[in-house]
């Protein structure tokens, strides 16, 4: 990557949906990754806040409506395959804590998910995962419970 090229910038919601050490995982319906666990998850569209993303892919890929409370973890990469000479491309992705307010976890498979579930942490390691990451993510955020409140970092509309 060379310093004067445009950057696109791709943000990603990650939803931690927590109550009572159980987490919400849902099973994957993309072709590539089906039928693997896991968090509620996906881009931010255009016109659209962190939150509001975060809230419309929880209702999405799960069933619930959900309160974001703050940010749990943030990681920044290039994404190698779309990035050209002419070009980069960044994928900045949020791991945001989120409890459920309302809604019923989804049991039909639709375009976003086949289904969700409430696990409790020692189950997740028994679930064909997605990416190796979860297990990683929720025991870093266990073990410091380190969080930075949406409000101290989002200053749109809400």
């Amino acid at each position: 990557m060379s310093r004067g090229k445009p950057v696109i910038l791709q943000a990603v919601a990650l939803l931690l949906v927590e109550r009572d050490d159980h987490y919400v995982m849902i099973q994957e319906a993309k072709p590539g990754p089906r039928d693997t666990w896991y968090f509620p998850a996906g881009g931010v569209e255009p016109g659209e806040s962190l939150r509001d993303a975060a809230v419309r892919e929880a209702r999405e890929e799960s069933g619930l409506e959900v309160e974001v409370l703050g940010l749990v973890r943030f990681e920044q990469r290039p994404l190698l395959e779309a990035c050209t000479e002419e070009i980069d491309v960044q994928v900045w992705r949020f791991f945001l804590l989120a409890r459920a307010v309302g809604g019923q976890l989804k049991q039909f498979e639709d375009e976003h998910s086949i289904q969700a579930g409430w696990f409790h942490i020692d189950q997740i390691p028994a679930l064909r995962l997605r990416t190796s990451e979860v297990l990683p993510v929720l025991e870093a955020w266990r073990a410091r419970r380190d969080l930075l409140p949406i409000d101290q970092f989002f200053f749109g509309p809400r």
